[in-house]
């Protein structure tokens, strides 16, 4: 049976680079992903790209996927869609799914009292928030603590998604 996780991206502003190589490497491992964002109007990365969602953040089953994975970018915070974003990730630690997030979006992790006690790493401008929230911050390039993958940017996806798919059992 193959896996489903839910991908989680800002409407706007959310890194090409990390979308693409994470989208690539779990399509290596079989792991179906599902696009999801704040609506299902277009997403806009960086770099102009768009991707259409495949469901909008309230419209997700948590029972539905077997993990979800956290994307972000500077302007992730405050956003319309941040509580519902919070919102969905406490549902996935009730449900114990797994749980990733690469660069920017640990910080979410974070404000979603999910890493208290863990050992995580991510963006460099996320170090302070994630050591306030209670978490232990490492710098390196991937961390894995229980179900929570965190990675610190696109260099690492290969890893991050290596991960993930170990935890996942695929």
């Amino acid at each position: 049976m193959k896996k489903k996780i839910a991908f989680v991206f800002p409407q706007k502003d959310f890194k090409e680079a990390e979308f693409k190589k994470i989208s690539q490497f779990f399509k290596y491992y079989s792991v179906e992903l599902a696009n999801i964002s704040a609506t299902r109007n277009d997403a806009v990365a960086d770099s102009g790209l768009a991707i259409t969602p495949d469901l909008a953040i309230p419209e997700v089953e948590v029972d539905d996927f077997f993990g979800l994975v956290l994307i972000g970018s500077p302007q992730s915070y405050g956003l319309p869609d941040h509580d519902q974003i919070i919102d969905l990730i406490q549902n996935f630690k009730k449900g114990r799914k797994v749980m990733g997030a690469m660069g920017f979006a640990t910080g979410i992790l974070a404000e979603a009292g999910v890493v208290i006690g863990k050992t995580v790493t991510g963006s460099l401008a996320e170090e302070q928030n994630l050591l306030t929230r209670g978490a232990e911050y490492t710098g390196m390039e991937c961390e894995v603590d229980g179900n929570i993958v965190t990675a610190r940017d696109e260099k690492s996806a290969e890893e991050f998604v290596k991960k993930i798919a170990y935890l996942l059992e695929v």
